[in-house]
């Protein structure tokens, strides 16, 4: 990936998949106006700290099969995210708590074979839903259960809405 990405300032998608990246170059969070991004099997064990603060417009983001144990502080502040992998990484149950608190327009997030994802982290979702109201879809895949009707609505007013259980494999 060329040191000057960071100037590609009209670009609306980026898939840097299967690339063995392990590091965005200077300027690539800047790109404010890129809505979807896929880093998908790569070797990132961070993202940089600024990535919630300059990709404002990012509504997919792809990070499966990286090696990321955390998000960083202002991931939050990707208020525009309706998608959401982190499927085979290693984030956890605290991560969780702050990226429901700030992305409220997320609309689907998969977790598959998240082993560090436990109980404290499904009751995030579960408690978050109040504030994340477009969450329709949460997959979830692995020895651990969600309960026989999915992840439950905080509130009884809210049951209408669904969340779905994929179950891979």
């Amino acid at each position: 990936l060329p040191h000057d990405a960071g100037l590609l300032t009209v670009l609306l998608r980026a898939d840097l998949s299967h690339n063995r990246l392990g590091t965005l170059p200077d300027g690539f969070v800047r790109l404010g106006q890129l809505e979807k991004l896929n880093l998908a099997h790569n070797v990132f064990k961070f993202l940089p700290d600024d990535v919630g603060l300059g990709l404002s417009g990012l509504q997919a983001l792809d990070l499966c099969d990286n090696m990321l144990n955390t998000l960083p502080p202002s991931f939050p502040r990707l208020h525009a995210l309706l998608e959401l992998d982190l499927s085979g990484t290693g984030v956890g149950d605290a991560g969780l708590w702050d990226l429901l608190a700030g992305c409220r327009a997320l609309e689907g997030l998969c977790l598959s074979d998240c082993q560090r994802v436990g109980d404290k982290g499904l009751e995030a979702i579960s408690e978050n839903l109040r504030t994340v109201r477009r969450l329709r879809r949460v997959d979830e895949a692995g020895d651990r259960e969600l309960g026989q009707q999915g992840i439950q609505p905080a509130r009884a007013e809210e049951a209408p809405r669904r969340l779905e259980q994929r179950r891979d494999g």
